[in-house]
C-alpha cells in the first residue's frame, strides 16, 4: 500500500467528531515537527470539513484532505523546517497555512502548549506570523514562476504605521528571479505587513490607502508610498 493510502486511511479512521479544535493542533503539530506534513495537512482539512463547517469562501477541505499535502507546499514546508531555528515557531506557521485559522488563534494555543508543559518553548504571535508570512510568499513565488511571470512589485500597507524601509520600496519592480526576503522581498522584519503583486500594473489599477485626515480607508487610483505621503502626510 502506497505511502498516500495510508495516510488517507489513518485520517480517515480518526474519530474525528471526538476532537475538539485544541485536540487537532496538539496532533497536527506533533506530525509537523516529526516531519509528517501529509497527516498532519489532511487532519486539518478533515476536521474543517466535517466539524468545522468548511470555513473560508471556496475551500474544497474534503478535496483537500482525500488527496493530501500538494507537492509544492510540502517542499516549502520543508525548506521552513529546515531554516527556522525554531522547530515550534516553523510549526505554528505551518499549521496556520494547513488549518486557516488565525495566527491570534495559533498563538493562543501555543501558549496552552507550554503552560501545560507539553513543551518547553514560550513562543510569540509575532514569530508565528512572519514566518507565516514568509511561508505565503514562497507560495505567491511559486504560483508567479509556475505562471512565467518574471517580475514582481513590492507593495506596502499605505498608512501611518508603514516603517521607512518599506515604504522605500514600495511600488519597486525587481526580478522574481534575484528576489531576496529581507532585501527587496517581503517580509522584510518581524512585523512586516508588505506583499507583492504581479508586474506590470494595469492602467486602471486602483489602491486601498488609509486616509489620515478621514480616519478611514477609502479605494483610490493606484499611487506609491512616496505619492501618499506626498499627499497626507
Amino acid at each position: 500500500m502506497s505511502l498516500f493510502n495510508i495516510n488517507y486511511h489513518k485520517i480517515a479512521s480518526i474519530n474525528i467528531f471526538s476532537y475538539q479544535e485544541y485536540d487537532v493542533f496538539v496532533k497536527a503539530i506533533s506530525w509537523i515537527i516529526n516531519r509528517k506534513l501529509d497527516l498532519a495537512y489532511r487532519l486539518c482539512c478533515r476536521f474543517n470539513a466535517e466539524v468545522q463547517g468548511n470555513p473560508g469562501l471556496g475551500c474544497d477541505w474534503t478535496t483537500r484532505w482525500h488527496n493530501g499535502i500538494p507537492s509544492h507546499l510540502e517542499t516549502i514546508c520543508i525548506n521552513t523546517m529546515n531554516t527556522t531555528n525554531s522547530s515550534l515557531v516553523a510549526a505554528g506557521a505551518i499549521y496556520l497555512q494547513f488549518s486557516g485559522v488565525s495566527s491570534r488563534k495559533v498563538a493562543i494555543f501555543a501558549k496552552r502548549l507550554y503552560d501545560e508543559h507539553i513543551v518547553t518553548e514560550k513562543i510569540s504571535l509575532e514569530q508565528i506570523r512572519y514566518i507565516d508570512s514568509q511561508i505565503s510568499c514562497e507560495r505567491h513565488f511559486d504560483s508567479y514562476k509556475k505562471s512565467g511571470i518574471r517580475s514582481y512589485i513590492f507593495s506596502a500597507v499605505l498608512d501611518n504605521s508603514t516603517c521607512p524601509i518599506c515604504g522605500n520600496l514600495d511600488g519597486h519592480s525587481f526580478s522574481v528571479s534575484e528576489r531576496k526576503i529581507g532585501i527587496n522581498c517581503p517580509p522584510m522584519h518581524i512585523g512586516c505587513r508588505c506583499t507583492t503583486i504581479s508586474s506590470p500594473i494595469m492602467s486602471n489599477a486602483t489602491r486601498c490607502i488609509w486616509n489620515p485626515i478621514t480616519h478611514k480607508s477609502e479605494i483610490v487610483p493606484y499611487i506609491n508610498y512616496a505619492e501618499w505621503c506626498q499627499k497626507y502626510k
